[in-house]
């Protein structure tokens, strides 16, 4: 079971990234510092590095809301290790609601729902520089 869901991981960020690199995200800004603000399409793969852990997904849109589906895990070298299992987060944003995201090293990734929820804009940077 275990190697399934390390099998499936892969597989949909495999898939991710190569979704990604067909459809660049647009970035809105870039401040100083590693701070950095992407708008993300439906579906578009989203992926964030957040110190020791990554965080891959999308978000597709139903009606009025976007429904944003990440999996964060173990930022691993494949060369050397396979990676740990990753959880799942699913959540439902209303346009101008956020999910915000923490790690221990201090880094964030906020993603926000859009106007009538058409994109997502994921922030993300150091704690901080962040303010909440």
């Amino acid at each position: 079971m275990l190697s399934k869901l390390g099998g499936s991981f892969l597989l949909l960020g495999s898939a991710l990234v190569l979704g990604s690199a067909l459809s660049s995200a647009t970035a809105l800004t870039a401040s100083a510092g590693d701070e950095q603000e992407v708008e993300y399409k439906p579906i578009q793969a989203i992926s964030h590095v957040l110190g020791s852990k990554r965080a891959v997904g999308y978000f597709s849109r139903d009606g009025n809301a976007c429904y944003v589906t990440l999996m964060v895990a173990e930022e691993v070298n494949l060369d050397v290790a396979m990676p740990p299992t990753a959880a799942r987060v699913r959540v439902s944003l209303m346009p101008g609601q956020t999910i915000k995201l923490d790690s221990e090293e201090r880094k964030f990734l906020d993603i926000t729902c859009g106007p009538k929820a058409e994109t997502v804009v994921a922030r993300s940077g150091d704690v901080a520089s962040e303010t909440h």
